[in-house]
This record gives structure tokens, C-alpha cells and sequence, in this order.
């Protein structure tokens, strides 16, 4: 999901990607759809805090005024107080539903690619950055494919991997399982090297952070998850 501080402060860059990407005039509507939206929530919130400290104020003058045995403004401000707090209310589902509004049409629109990436439909339309006179290597005529050389060396099972953890999954065995571990190893040395950070993110991920990197709603098909968590 695109940050809605990009929408608002690069509009302009954010159209001319979209462009790009050949988004249908609808698609590219949603911009301002969402900017809108935003500035409605803000303003709703801005409303909101400011009955909130109406009601604060005027809920310690109440009972300044009843200890003054001044009842009848008293009771004139608690009508104000409810009516504040009936508005609220309204505010409130409001904000809610603007808030649900506003995340429907951001994840509708996709990532705003680079600005090198050319205007085009088709694979024609793209530009050579590097070349090499040869992208291939020269295979023997024996060559094997790597399903056959995993086999051969016993490196990885594609078999028992689908049976013991469904389809797209691989077992890695023997020096396939080493190698995975050692080319593990090298990208984080290096990297760690040039400045990153090494992490170690937990397996599992809620709805809200699947949401917010843009895998849902529209992969829920391709992923695996966990209706109920049990923790022992």
C-alpha cells in the first residue's frame, strides 16, 4: 500500500507513474478520491477534538454552577452537554467509515513505479540498461537441467517436500541443504557489511501487517495462514 503522505505531497509524480502503468481514468480518479478523503478525515477529527474540550469545559462549569445552587444555567449547559455528545457520535461513526473508505481506495491502486521506467504497453516499449554478448553460457551437449543434477547429487526432493508440506515447497538435503545455509550466510555478510541491519522477523505475520506491505486483499489466495493461534 502506497503512503497517503505520497499522495498528497507528490500528486504529480504519483499521476505521471500511474500513467505509466496505464491505469484507467477511474484508477487514476482514486487520487484525488483519496486526498479528499483525507482532508475529510482530518477535518471531521478536528471537529471531534474540538467537542471534546466543549464538553470538558462546560462539564467543570456544571458543577461550579451547582455548588453556586445556580441550577437552572446548570441545566441549560447539560442540554448543550448532550447535544455535544449526540454530535459526537455522528462524528465518531463518521470518522469510522471515512477511515474504511480510505484504506478501500488505497489498496486498490498499486506501487508508483521508478522514474526511469518508460511510458509503453508491451515489451517493446522498454529500454536496454546493460547488455552482454553473450547473456548465456555454452552448455555441453550433456548438460543436465537442475531437477536431474538434484537428483543425481541428492541436493533437494521435490517430492517429499509436496507431500510433507503441499505444492511449491522443496526439501533440501545433504550438501543442497548446506549450500542454501552458506548462500544464507553470504548475502547477510555482505550486506551487514555495506551498512544494513541483520533482523529476524517471527514466521507469522497479522492481517494488518500483510495488509500494509500490500499482500492482501488481493493474495489471500496464494498465502498460508492461521485461523487461531494457540500458544502452550
Amino acid at each position: 500500500m502506497v503512503e497517503l503522505r505520497i499522495f498528497k505531497q507528490e500528486r504529480e509524480r504519483v499521476l505521471e507513474g500511474y500513467k505509466k502503468r496505464n491505469l484507467s481514468d477511474d484508477s487514476l480518479a482514486l487520487v484525488d478520491k483519496i486526498i479528499a478523503l483525507d482532508d475529510e478525515r482530518k477535518s471531521n477529527q478536528a471537529k471531534l477534538d474540538a467537542n471534546l474540550a466543549r464538553v470538558n469545559i462546560l462539564s467543570k462549569e456544571i458543577g461550579d454552577l451547582f455548588k453556586s445552587g445556580n441550577q437552572s444555567q446548570a441545566n441549560s449547559l447539560k442540554d448543550e452537554v448532550a447535544q455535544l455528545k449526540e454530535a459526537n457520535k455522528d462524528l465518531e461513526s463518521s470518522k469510522d467509515q471515512i477511515s474504511k473508505d480510505l484504506e478501500s481506495n488505497l489498496l486498490q491502486l498499486p506501487n508508483v513505479p521508478y522514474h526511469m521506467v518508460p511510458h509503453g504497453k508491451t515489451a517493446e516499449d522498454n529500454f536496454v540498461y546493460k547488455n552482454w554478448d553473450s547473456p548465456f553460457p555454452k552448455l555441453a551437449d550433456d548438460a543436465l537441467p537442475h531437477w536431474e543434477l538434484a537428483k543425481k547429487y541428492n541436493l533437494f526432493d521435490m517430492e517429499l517436500g509436496v507431500k510433507i508440506s503441499g505444492s511449491g515447497f522443496i526439501l533440501y538435503r545433504g550438501q543442497g541443504a548446506k549450500l542454501q545455509r552458506a548462500l544464507i550466510n553470504f548475502f547477510l555478510d555482505h550486506a551487514t557489511a555495506e551498512g544494513y541491519e541483520e533482523i529476524q522477523a517471527p514466521l507469522l505475520v497479522n492481517e494488518d501487517s500483510a495488509r500494509g506491505t500490500g499482500q492482501l486483499p488481493d493474495k489471500e489466495g496464494q498465502m498460508y495462514f492461521a485461523e487461531k493461534m494457540i500458544y502452550t
